[in-house]
């Protein structure tokens, strides 16, 4: 399994839009493409307008593959003038450790 792992700060009062543009556009159209797993967006508790994206991928072939359809390029570019500062890597799962429900008999 494949992880994008993108950081960004939002300029100052644009998290609601950015975060807005996140959650109706792009996580659903990601998930509609093949190989998406999963997506998650953390909150940093110190730095509230800096957050973790995170879309999980079954190959980095799909990973690499995936991105936003060409009627969202005028979108795409407006919620890229609301970002302050961005990095992004890829990272491959180098181990998984679940915490697994017990049950007592």
């Amino acid at each position: 399994m494949f992880a994008k792992v993108s950081s960004i700060e939002f300029l100052p009062g644009c998290e609601e839009e950015a975060l807005n543009y996140i959650l109706v556009r792009m996580f659903p159209i990601a998930s509609t493409q093949h190989g998406f797993k999963d997506a998650f967006i953390f909150q940093n508790t110190a730095e509230q307008q800096k957050y973790t994206l995170i879309s999980l991928w079954e190959s980095l072939e799909a990973m690499q593959s995936s991105g936003p359809p060409e009627y969202l390029r005028e979108e795409q570019q407006h919620f890229e003038t609301l970002i302050a500062a961005f990095s992004q890597n890829i990272d491959v799962m180098f181990f998984q450790f679940s915490k697994q429900e017990q049950k007592m008999e």
